[in-house]
């Protein structure tokens, strides 16, 4: 494996040409999201995937779209937004994606966020050029375009949790079901006036279909701007009292810092939370600067209930023992509430307001840190948010409160201080007394309470082909938090350089440095514990190639963890790509080999890798050993789909993989799965 990585590395030094078809996991590592997924618990994890691949498979058409669809492309700066559709508006239709370059403000960088989920439709099927024809109801059911998704996976080797024992099974000690994932959706689409689906999963270990969820929206007809029916997600402000959407934290990259302009969305991925239930509906005035939407949620959640009461809510939709099913579904939860809108060409002021209630006691278990937490059945929230646009500089920022009187605040600042330079700055207040439980805004973690803060970040392309982005983020708890006995700091630095002369040639170099604060193992000493410094540094070396149908990537990670005054601990790797796409041919290929030394779980590393759309493309490993990764698509038709995935890891420190019901009986693992993707 050793040879074959260094031959690879050698014939990658040796070669450049073009490049080929678009992966998810090298566009995350492209804007830097990768920094966040690494943070992001799974169910945020399987929510941000989800939502890039719809984004992608269903691209937004320039020639045909809205401000708000504008604002749905992610991981543009709100300047860029504006700018895009000034530009839109002089010059549409356009003819070729090419054009975005010389969109004012954009570059090549912004342009290859943007290119997989964007498209341009043919000049004959724009409806506003034929205004002699009109849509009817008709055509919304019966000239939109259909796609069938299915997916299956497992891990081949046996886990203890499979264990065929009835008596386990009741005491949690093995799983109700087999190993096998499984999930199908459906999703119809017409332009962007309709859209439904309906979708179902079956996560490993559960007995049989386990989560269904389905919508309807209608959007863009008359005042009736949106009109969501079922399962659907809101993204209010900056995220202080409400936030389910795509994205929030820090990444490598100032464009994906700014809020979203669009209040409701259509829930189509499979993660069992981060959702609402019920209707939600928009409506606006002829000219579209005012808005008001209101909503109504009401579902069931899973909690740790007893009686009355239940500690915390759990939001990783596993329910494969008995434990998990006397959790599921166990309280009633309702939300409520809307969103009135001012959106002028400068400036746009909002007002949210959110009230909700559940049939049970949040009650978590009392400790010093938690003191502040949210207790009760009911609470509420409101907050105003702000949008200024004033002579290159774009203000916004929100101010909420809710339950317990507690405040919190965010600014932003961004401004493009050259045609080749982009700055951002945001100052952060989160009271500890604040209490949002549904709200996830700019911050460690997403917190919105107990954290104060100052973040600052520039991205720079002065020097032709380089692109060199850094930020600096220092955040303050004035209260405890968990395994941190007194008010404490930290600090996020990053800095990362690319070079890319050609579509074809990438060179990126990343080195990020994040320091904190937790208590000092003491036994059992009773009463304020000493802190002591940790420290993780982090450095990323890449190196892209593509000739012809060949795409060769290397990648090389490294890390030192310090904690206290002892010895630092380390984690290396090093993978190898190869990928095979033509665009004559049906079938591609990628593989990827991949060597890991990781002393702890501190060090553990994040590796990339070929895998099913929908599925998250990076995965954690520590410890010493290998991974082999092969990809097989197969486009069997222009509406028929066929991939296949094997993942082969092997540990030389280690006997055991996994622990609990994981735990597999030897050092190998062999993950399967297979995809299906019907378009009609």
């Amino acid at each position: 494996m050793t040879v074959a990585l260094i031959m690879l590395f050698v014939l990658q030094i040796a070669v450049k040409a073009d490049s080929t078809s678009w992966r998810l996991e090298d566009w995350i590592e492209q804007v830097g999201l990768d920094t966040w997924l690494e943070e992001a618990d799974e169910a945020r994890q399987e929510e941000f995937i989800e939502t890039l691949n719809a984004l992608h498979q269903n691209p937004i058409d320039l020639n045909r779209a809205s401000w708000e669809e504008l604002n749905m492309i992610p991981f543009l700066t709100a300047l860029q937004v504006d700018r895009l559709a000034t530009y839109l508006y002089y010059h549409v239709p356009l003819t070729s994606l090419q054009e975005l370059l010389i969109v004012e403000g954009w570059g090549q960088e912004a342009f290859r966020r943007v290119e997989p989920f964007v498209c341009l439709s043919p000049l004959d099927r724009q409806p506003d050029r034929t205004p002699e024809y009109k849509e009817t109801f008709r055509d919304w059911v019966s000239k939109g375009h259909s796609t069938v998704r299915l997916k299956l996976s497992s891990t081949l080797q046996h886990k203890a949790g499979y264990a065929d024992s009835d008596s386990l099974r009741e005491l949690s000690k093995a799983y109700l079901g087999n190993p096998l994932s499984a999930s199908a959706r459906f999703l119809y689409k017409y332009g962007k006036h309709l859209t439904w689906g309906i979708s179902a999963e079956k996560d490993r270990g559960e007995k049989g279909v386990d989560f269904v969820t389905g919508h309807a929206q209608v959007r863009e007809v008359g005042i009736l701007n949106n009109l969501v029916i079922g399962d659907y997600k809101i993204a209010a402000g900056q995220g202080l009292i409400l936030s389910s959407g795509i994205f929030g934290g820090k990444t490598m990259s100032a464009s994906q810092q700014h809020a979203s302009e669009v209040f409701f969305k259509p829930h189509t991925s499979t993660s069992e939370s981060g959702f609402q239930r019920g209707v939600g509906v928009e409506l606006a005035s002829h000219n579209k600067r005012w808005r008001g939407a209101g909503f109504v949620s009401y579902r069931r959640i899973d909690t740790s209930r007893e009686g009355d009461t239940f500690t915390s809510i759990k939001t990783d939709g596993f329910h494969s023992t008995v434990s998990d099913t006397i959790k599921k579904g166990n309280t009633k939860q309702l939300l409520t509430g809307g969103r009135l809108r001012y959106a002028g060409e400068k400036l746009q002021l909002a007002v949210n307001a959110l009230y909700f209630r559940m049939d049970g006691y949040w009650q978590p278990e009392e400790k010093p840190y938690n003191l502040f937490y949210f207790r009760g059945n009911e609470g509420w929230n409101a907050s105003v948010d702000v949008r200024l646009l004033l002579g290159g500089w774009l203000f916004s920022g929100e101010l909420a409160t809710g339950t317990g009187n507690g405040m919190a605040g965010i600014v932003q600042v961004s401004r493009q201080l050259h045609p080749k330079v982009d700055a951002f700055f945001s100052a952060r207040v989160y009271a500890p007394q604040y209490q949002a439980p549904f709200g996830s805004a700019f911050g460690v973690n997403g917190s919105t309470a107990n954290e104060n803060g100052i973040y600052a970040q520039v991205d720079c392309r002065l020097i032709p082909f380089v692109e060199i982005v850094s930020y600096l983020d220092y955040y303050y708890f004035p209260w405890l938090k968990y395994r941190v006995n007194r008010p404490s700091e930290g600090l996020d630095f990053g800095i990362e350089a690319t070079w890319s002369p050609s579509r074809n040639f990438q060179c990126a170099l990343r080195y990020r440095m994040k320091r904190g604060e937790e208590n000092l193992p003491t036994g059992s000493v009773v009463g304020i514990v000493p802190l002591q410094t940790t420290c993780k540094r982090q450095i990323k070396a890449q190196l892209t190639y593509s000739f012809h149908d060949i795409r060769l990537k290397t990648t090389l990670n490294g890390n030192r963890y310090n904690q206290g005054g002892e010895e630092p601990s380390w984690g290396f790797s090093l993978s190898q790509d190869v990928r095979f796409a033509r665009e004559e041919y049906p079938l591609s290929a990628a593989c990827q080999w991949s060597l890991f030394d990781a002393d702890s779980y501190d060090n553990r590393l994040y590796v990339s890798g070929p895998d099913l759309a929908g599925t998250m493309p990076f995965s954690s490993v520590y410890g010493r050993g290998g991974r082999l990764s092969l990809l097989l698509c197969w486009n069997i038709s222009k509406s028929l789909k066929w991939d296949i995935v094997l993942k082969h890891t092997v540990y030389e420190d280690r006997e055991t993989i996994g622990t609990g019901l994981e735990t597999i009986e030897g050092n190998r693992s062999t993950y399967v799965g297979t995809a299906l993707r019907i378009k009609i």
